[in-house]
């Protein structure tokens, strides 16, 4: 088969959510992220081009707007900015499409 399956192994998903490097790497690009010019839409985009090279499409743009607005809370106040996005950083990390390029 010329393409390759999309799959992960237990150990592999158990890395990418406990692993020490994968948390340093995910706050380095959150640290990228948050010193990115803009809100949080400016940001997303820019962290979606570092990992993907492309920008988020509509529903993508839509789940990370949603993930924030969680993280924060209903006052949106006071929250680790730092935390919630080493966070979300890390999911893209995570993700098929950062793991497996075509």
């Amino acid at each position: 088969s010329a393409q390759r399956d999309a799959t992960t192994v237990t150990p592999q998903a158990l890395y990418l959510m406990n692993g020490a490097f994968v948390h340093e790497q995910a706050a380095a690009l959150a640290q990228r992220a948050l010193r990115h010019p803009g809100g949080d839409a400016d940001r997303i985009r820019h962290a979606f081009a570092l990992c993907f090279n492309r920008p988020p499409d509509a529903a993508e743009a839509r789940l990370a707007d949603g993930y924030f607005q969680a993280a924060r809370g209903p006052k949106g106040g006071g929250a680790d900015e730092m935390r919630i996005w080493s966070g979300y950083c890390q999911a893209l990390l995570a993700s098929a499409e950062f793991r497996i390029a075509d």
